[in-house]
């Protein structure tokens, strides 16, 4: 009995041993690769950096994301300055129509009555600004001497004038003899007699604004327009033959020839309006509003490369309200000084904001310093552009190129290194 118990035991401790044996051999197969990974330096080191490669990528991909629905989402802020510059100028045209009212409306004078051979006028202008709030409209009062030769007076002489209550004064002669003029149904009436040549000379005194035009009914028409504006502009059906502006007046002379060349009849215009009004300047500031935001993102882009500090997705968007506050700050500055001076203004105000931001989350003065120099002679080069006119489409296809360009240098060899060039670096 007990040498049998004792093989048993024997028996199970062989057993016993050989389970053993077995798992110590499966934890040394199993533990063979993890030892080789922990003795191999080189591709831990590859795994961190690709790793570092990959986040940093991601992130840029990210931030390239945000800028885009940024430049999508901040076109509706610069509508909404655009309306506002819209209902701007729909009051001045308000305040322009109620000035008229009292003063005269945009001018048009017409000789009428019969067949002219010849008409002379001559036609001084004294302009002045009228003010109703903070609203500026210019208004003029005409002094126009006219010599007509009617060779058949058929339904008696007349003067059309298009607002006649603005007329101040009138004095006439027919053929050589003073006559009574009235009014009456939008006309100048001048006494004379029906079926017979005639010569007409009147003066007249009107107020108006905006605009004046004399029709050219004759044969031969010699118009003379000169005033004190600084700025006309020139309109009607022909242009003048001789003209001179100067810094405050000038000169215009239409030489007219009429032998039924004209389908309708020619006319002289004159017109006295603000150059390039401020409205008008901030329109046309906003119409490159999507192309100033793609130069003010790719200032922030750049800048964080080159600083080699990482700026916030949140800081991206409200840096992005410093270019949609100019334009609003443009528009209301402007109505008070003018638009350069509201250009200046504005600009300076944006760019001193972003270089203390910038200082906030860059903590450098220096870099925040070379990006506020960046985003002011981006304002600078908008306000280049703006003053070119005709060349300005050029102008700025040429920045947009020059941009592409610099992000395809920069962007050109994103996931082109290969494991053995980050291995040696």
């Amino acid at each position: 009995m007990e040498n049998d118990e004792t093989k048993s035991a024997e028996t199970m401790n062989g057993q016993n041993n050989s389970i053993q044996t077995a798992n110590n051999a499966a934890q040394t197969e199993n533990s063979a690769p993890l030892a080789a990974v922990a003795v191999s330096p080189a591709g831990t080191y590859l795994s961190v950096l690709h790793g570092e490669k990959h986040s940093l990528l991601s992130k840029r991909i990210f931030k390239a994301v945000i800028i885009l629905i940024m430049l999508v989402l901040l076109q509706l802020p610069l509508l909404m300055v655009s309306c506002q510059v819209e209902s701007r100028e729909k009051r001045l045209q308000e305040v322009a129509d109620e000035i008229a009212v009292n003063w005269g409306a945009a001018q048009t004078i017409e000789c009428q009555g019969g067949v002219i051979s010849e008409l002379n006028a001559d036609c001084n202008i004294e302009t002045e600004i009228r003010h109703r709030g903070i609203f500026e409209v210019p208004v003029y009062t005409a002094t126009v001497k006219i010599d007509a030769v009617y060779a058949n007076v058929s339904d008696g002489i007349s003067i059309r004038i298009y607002d006649i209550k603005a007329v101040q004064q009138m004095d006439a002669t027919v053929d050589g003899k003073k006559v009574e003029c009235k009014i009456e149904d939008g006309r100048i009436l001048v006494p004379s007699p029906k079926g017979t040549a005639a010569d007409l000379k009147i003066t007249i005194v009107l107020r108006g604004m905006e605009s004046l035009q004399i029709h050219a009914p004759a044969g031969k028409n010699m118009i003379k327009i000169h005033g004190d504006w600084a700025d006309p502009g020139f309109g009607g059906t022909v242009l003048p033959g001789k003209r001179t502006i100067e810094d405050d007046c000038f000169a215009a002379e239409w030489n007219i020839s009429n032998f039924g060349q004209f389908i309708t009849q020619p006319v002289a215009q004159v017109n006295f309006c603000i150059a390039a009004g401020s409205y008008q300047q901030v329109a046309r500031t906003l119409n490159y509003g999507s192309f100033f935001l793609i130069i003010f993102f790719f200032t922030l882009f750049v800048s964080e490369i080159f600083a080699k500090h990482e700026i916030h997705p949140v800081q991206y968007i409200v840096a992005s309200g410093g270019p949609v506050l100019f334009y609003l700050m443009l528009l209301a500055i402007s109505e008070h000084t003018g638009f350069q001076t509201a250009y200046v203004i504005s600009a300076a105000v944006v760019v001193l904001m972003m270089i203390s931001y910038a200082r906030m989350f860059m903590g450098k003065w220096k870099s925040a310093l070379i990006m506020g120099a960046m985003f002011a002679a981006s304002y600078a080069g908008n306000c280049f552009i703006l003053q070119m006119e005709d060349w300005a489409l050029l102008a700025g296809t040429i920045v947009l190129t020059v941009i592409l360009g610099v992000l395809m240098l920069l962007t050109g060899k994103i996931n082109r290194q290969t494991d053995g060039e980050i291995a040696q670096k």
